[in-house]
Order: structure tokens, then sequence, then C-alpha cells
């Protein structure tokens, strides 16, 4: 009985051993194409974990960068290597890693850090071990997953935003919007001149200093049709619950001789 019994326990050291294995890809075997494939398909996966979900950003294609592990003495790099607390849990001396690099909308958003995520992981097993989030927390991936622990991000706050009736097509810009959101609105003025020589002029009042509350004019340009029809183009940034006061005006007067 005590035989079948250590039969059993060996079998299942076996299987585990072996299922590990089957799940691990040495990258190096890989043409680069498929490399490249293989690591943004691993660091999406972490980068979706649900306990960093608010820092997920899609903005262009990730870059990769390949490097390794720096030689510590046999003692630092056993300590190491045995510590699951450890980012480089599982690391030795000289192995050769890739880091995944996610980018976000610099017009858009500000980071701490220059990218919104980095991932990181080892060539010989094509597993990801470590995820570095723009804010410059720095987390433990464990079999492809982020653990939940007390230094999780804080959750992205959103404002609201607010339009007066005569913003054009309020009811297609954002309602929401969280720190450092950019709101394009388009202002559109028209002339048209009458037979009798009076010209009828439409358009949009909107004063920078006046009229947002809760965010900052970054832009504010025009875009010239014609002598007479222009787009005025106005991005403003979220900085709290903001409030947009544009108003409309028709004004008629007669072309001077």
């Amino acid at each position: 009985m005590k035989l079948k019994r250590n039969i059993l326990l060996i079998l299942l050291v076996t299987l585990n051993v072996v299922s590990k294995d089957l799940f691990a890809q040495n990258l190096s075997n890989l043409s680069q194409s498929e490399r490249e494939k293989k690591l943004i398909e691993v660091a999406q996966n972490v980068y979706k974990a649900p306990c960093i979900r608010n820092f997920y950003r899609e903005y262009g294609t990730p870059t990769i960068t390949e490097t390794k592990t720096i030689d510590l003495p046999s003692s630092e790099i056993e300590r190491i290597y045995n510590d699951p607390n450890s980012i480089w849990y599982g690391g030795k001396n000289s192995q050769k890693y890739y880091i995944v690099y996610f980018h976000y909308d610099l017009n858009k958003e500000r980071f701490d850090e220059g990218y919104a995520a980095k991932v990181y992981i080892w060539e010989n097993t094509g597993n990801a071990f470590a995820i570095s989030l723009g804010n410059g927390i720095t987390l433990p991936v464990h079999n492809g997953q982020v653990p939940n622990h007390n230094n999780q991000p804080e959750p992205v706050k959103y404002y609201t935003i607010t339009y007066s009736n005569d913003v054009p097509n309020a009811s297609s810009l954002p309602q929401t919007g969280k720190y450092g959101d950019v709101i394009t609105i388009t202002l559109k003025t028209t002339k048209t001149e009458s037979y009798d020589g009076w010209t009828t002029e439409q358009g949009y009042n909107f004063d920078s200093k006046k009229d947002i509350t809760g965010g900052e004019v970054i832009s504010d340009n025009a875009k010239y049709f014609t002598q007479d029809s222009y787009d005025r183009i106005i991005q403003l940034m979220v900085t709290g619950d903001m409030k947009v006061n544009i108003t409309k005006y028709i004004e008629e007067y007669e072309a001077p001789y």
C-alpha cells in the first residue's frame, strides 16, 4: 500500500512538472515576428489583470527590448531565486528577458513614467514575471496572474462634464473624463451677404477665462475654408468637474462702401 502511495506521489509530481513545461516556451526558438507576436500576447494578458484594469491603455503598437539580469554573488542570486516576494524570483545570473512597453497619448494624460505599463518576460520560458505601471509601482506576476495586495493602484477618478445648451453636438461629446483627458469642440462661423448689402454672421462666443471651470484651454485655433467660413477648434483638458459655457450669436450688419 505504501509503495502505491509513493508511486502515486511520483506521478503527481511528474505531471505537475510536465504541465508546466507544456505551457513554457523558449522564445529563442521562434522567428522574430513569431516571438514579437507571442511577447505582446503574453504582456497583454498580464496588463489586463482585474486589479490594474484602470491602467490599461491601447495606444499605438507596443515596443519590445531585450536584456539580461546582472551577475550577482552566488549567495545573493540564490536568495533572490528562492524568494517568491521578489520580482526576480526564479531568475539566474545573465538570464535573458524581454520588456514589452505599452504607450499612452501624451496629449491626453501624463504618468510619472514615459509608458503606461511595461511587462517583463523570461526568454527561456516565455512567462511574464513582473509588470511596472506608469505611476512607478512594480508588481510581481505569478503563473500569468497579478496578485492582489495592499499596494494596489488607486482607482482612476472620473469627473463630470457639463455643457451649455448652445454647445454644438453636445450629446456626442464625453459626459465624464479623468484628469488630463482632452475634449475637442468645433465652433463654426459663417457669413452670408444678401442682395441689399447686409451681412448675416452666425457663430459662437467663448471666453477662455470666463466660460470654463474645472478645466483649462490647451489650444484655440481657427481653420479657414473661405473668407466667410471658418471653424474655431478648441481643446479643453479636464482637471475637475468641468463646465463649459458657449453661447450662439447671430449678427446683421451693413457692409461699408
